[in-house]
């Protein structure tokens, strides 16, 4: 059976901290506390691979050279908060997003509206690495810091 993966944008450990405050308030709330359990990383996603059509030696180095050459990048989050229908990963209509809640139930949708409602924002940082993560563990097969050479 194919395994799925994610190629993923992490942030600065300030802004990272800011987006694992978001999740807590939910949590808290009881809203939702799924991507704390499975204990993901705020990030954002670029693509979603299969095993089936991953070749992991060519994507390292592919992303390993990416790394090297790309500066970290100015991120700001405005948007409060976005309900996700499907189709944000297709050619030509990728949505950038950081997700702050998933699998949530439409009877909780109002409830996430209100606890993130006094959420100061922007939201500030740098998008300052990428990686390969495994979706059924949470668990990163690499990452690499932008803008530096590391093995």
């Amino acid at each position: 059976m194919p395994k799925d993966y994610a190629i993923e944008l992490y942030f600065d450990a300030a802004l990272e901290n800011q987006v694992l405050k978001v999740w807590n308030i939910l949590a808290r709330r009881q809203v939702s506390t799924l991507l704390i359990e499975i204990g993901a990383r705020p990030h954002i996603s670029l693509c979603f691979p299969t095993s089936t059509d991953l070749d992991q030696t060519k994507l390292r180095t592919l992303l390993e050279s990416f790394a090297a050459q790309e500066r970290p990048l100015a991120v700001t989050f405005t948007a409060r908060l976005g309900i996700q229908l499907g189709g944000f990963y297709q050619p030509g209509s990728w949505f950038p997003n950081c997700p702050v809640a998933q699998e949530l139930p439409k009877d909780r949708v109002g409830d996430a509206f209100n606890a993130l409602r006094d959420l100061k924002l922007p939201l500030k940082g740098h998008i300052c690495s990428i990686g390969l993560v495994d979706l059924s563990s949470s668990n990163n097969q690499f990452v690499y810091d932008l803008g530096t050479s590391n093995a």
